[in-house]
């Protein structure tokens, strides 16, 4: 009978005691997310690809994802205005994993200054579309007008010509605002 109840009482134990040690193996990952000068970057995301699991940096840029399972996860980083990262990580079981991100702008340089059609504007304060075709863009082919190496290589952007003859003007219609041009190809 004292047996009978010693069974019972090392089941009842095990029950409990199972799921505290599949807690007790999650771990922790931790680290920091900075910009291409070093600097802290606050409110960047950072999430366990394919899971719920994720968090924002704080002030500091630091960040701590808890009770991760043991396994190899890839790490997603996204903050506006920077390219989002992506990183390996083995969680190990319980304790700390360190990973650091360092992120690196869209944008390399915002004091670039764009020609626009109402005069000039530096890259980091402009607010409307703007879009580059070069010369890797171009059409091939026959082209008998420049407005024609980049006709259909602009969203928005339509270029007509205005009668079939070899340096004939072209219509510009750019998001419906007409543009007359003249080219005198010599």
């Amino acid at each position: 009978m004292k047996n009978n109840y010693q069974k019972k009482f090392a089941l009842i134990w095990a029950i409990f005691l199972i799921p505290c040690l599949a807690f007790a193996q999650t771990g922790n990952i931790n680290g920091k997310v900075v910009d291409e000068k070093n600097q802290a970057l606050p409110g960047v995301s950072i999430s366990i690809a394919g899971t719920t699991q994720g968090a924002s940096t704080d002030q500091n840029g630091k960040f701590i994802i808890t009770n991760v399972n043991p396994g190899t996860y890839e790490l997603a980083t996204q903050f506006l205005g920077y390219v989002n990262g992506r990183q390996s990580v083995t969680v190990s079981g319980a304790g700390e994993t360190t990973i650091n991100f360092a992120l690196q702008p869209v944008f390399k340089d915002l004091n670039e200054v764009v020609v626009v059609g109402y005069g000039t504007v530096k890259k980091g304060d402009l607010t409307g579309s703007i879009a580059t075709v070069t010369s890797k863009d171009f059409n091939q082919g026959a082209v008998t007008t420049p407005e024609q190496l980049i006709q259909g290589k602009v969203a928005g952007v339509s270029i007509i010509s205005n009668s079939g003859a070899p340096g004939a003007g072209s219509t510009i219609r750019i998001r419906g605002v007409l543009l007359f041009l003249e080219v005198m190809i010599r």
